[in-house]
């Protein structure tokens, strides 16, 4: 569990089992207010969703927690992200579940 730990300059807010997963270089092409998918190992489902909020670097999972949609390529207002697929909304600093038909977050 690497909750509220920082790696490589990424806070990571959301509960990652495999504690190898680790952002080894940051999107250099990430602005503020900007996120983006990033592959952490060799299989596709191996992915973090990185953010910069507030000069800060976030990292969360990739995955809505509802069906499992990409939330790297849905659309990021101020800190939340919200999954296309069914209008489920999450925080990106806090992994949080918003709004939703969810009850887990990232």
């Amino acid at each position: 569990l690497m909750t509220g730990l920082a790696y490589y300059g990424c806070t990571f807010n959301s509960a990652f089992q495999d504690s190898n997963l680790i952002v080894k270089e940051i999107p250099a092409d990430l602005s503020e207010g900007q996120m983006k998918e990033v592959q952490v190992g060799e299989k596709e489902e191996d992915a973090v969703l990185v953010s910069l909020v507030d000069g800060k670097y976030y990292c969360v999972q990739n995955k809505c927690s509802h069906f499992g949609a990409p939330l790297g390529k849905m659309l990021m207002y101020g800190d939340k992200v919200t999954c296309d697929w069914h209008g489920a909304v999450f925080s990106v600093k806090t992994g949080r579940a918003e709004q939703g038909p969810v009850f887990n977050g990232l």
